[in-house]
């Protein structure tokens, strides 16, 4: 999903809603937008079939991996 402003804290408040019942209850988020986000369009960007799914989340979890790992901005807070 991108343009819709604010979605990140609802889906953080409801993660941390699921992980007041887990052992740990830490949360992570690494969150780093796309280089084509423009943050003015909104979209959902459905798609057709799991296959076509699985393959595109497959290939943006490849994305935000090589930028965290190009510059770690959550991680390094941390460490």
């Amino acid at each position: 999903m991108t343009g819709y402003a604010g979605v990140e804290g609802v889906v953080y408040r409801a993660w941390l809603a699921i992980l007041d019942q887990t052992e740990s209850g830490e949360l992570v988020i690494v969150w780093s937008p796309p280089e084509s986000a423009t943050g003015t369009e909104r979209a959902i960007n459905q798609v057709e079939g799991f296959e076509k799914g699985w393959e595109i989340a497959s290939d943006e979890i490849k994305s935000t991996k090589g930028r965290e790992d190009k510059d770690p901005k959550g991680r390094k807070q941390n460490g």
